[in-house]
């Protein structure tokens, strides 16, 4: 057991060095699914295993072939078959569906036909959590630009009312300032009226996302 977990852990470790090498351009053909350690030091139920339990097909194995066959390496498809299947037993439920969903992913339609619906009813539950999250994250980007707008304008309205009462203004600057100034203040008026609408939206949406999140948790906790 301790020799299984060993070598989990040390294939997760080059799994990790993998992605960070192809991030920085080192495969300049592309990534490979596996290294050439992967590759020596394959546990290929333990790979099926893991690729099964991520939602990945099985013809994932023809990419595990390609990227050791320049090793003189194949892999042997029984126990990949066999890991994959126990792995996509795991990944077929629907609290896996749902967070699938809830994280915008993609499903591949790996799960077979007497799970498939479970799951599937749960992962568009959260694919529409997270469409709801996704709006409610833009509506407060959006609120926070209002703002920072809003605030430039009443802060340029402040500027040009010190020079209009200043003594030293002339007659004509005070009044194209005056002038500015009531259409800078119906600029003001156009952000907060958006604010109040952009927050009437957010309390909505923010409901909505409450119910189906508290929704999901009470049904399958």
């Amino acid at each position: 057991m301790s020799g299984n977990k060993s070598m989990s852990e040390s294939m997760r470790s080059m799994a990790i060095k993998s992605i960070v090498w192809c991030v920085s351009g080192l495969f300049l053909t592309g990534c490979a699914s596996l290294s050439k350690e992967e590759c020596m030091a394959a546990d290929w139920r333990t790979i099926g295993f893991e690729d099964g339990a991520k939602g990945r097909l099985l013809q994932r194995i023809g990419e595990h072939r390609e990227s050791c066959a320049e090793y003189g390496i194949a892999p042997d498809f029984d126990a990949y078959r066999q890991g994959h299947q126990e792995g996509v037993s795991r990944y077929c439920n629907a609290n896996v569906g749902y967070s699938v969903g809830r994280r915008g992913a993609s499903y591949n339609g790996v799960c077979p036909s007497e799970f498939e619906a479970e799951f599937l009813v749960a992962y568009r539950e959260g694919k529409r959590v997270y469409h709801l999250a996704k709006q409610v994250t833009d509506l407060e980007n959006e609120r926070s630009l209002l703002w920072q707008e809003r605030d430039e304008l009443s802060g340029e309205i402040e500027s040009n009312e010190q020079v209009i009462v200043a003594s030293s203004t002339s007659e004509k600057l005070r009044r194209e300032l005056i002038e500015q100034n009531k259409r800078l203040a119906t600029l003001v008026e156009e952000k907060e009226h958006r604010l109040h609408q952009n927050d009437r939206q957010l309390r909505r949406l923010k409901r909505q996302l409450d119910r189906l999140e508290t929704r999901h948790r009470l049904k399958h906790q």
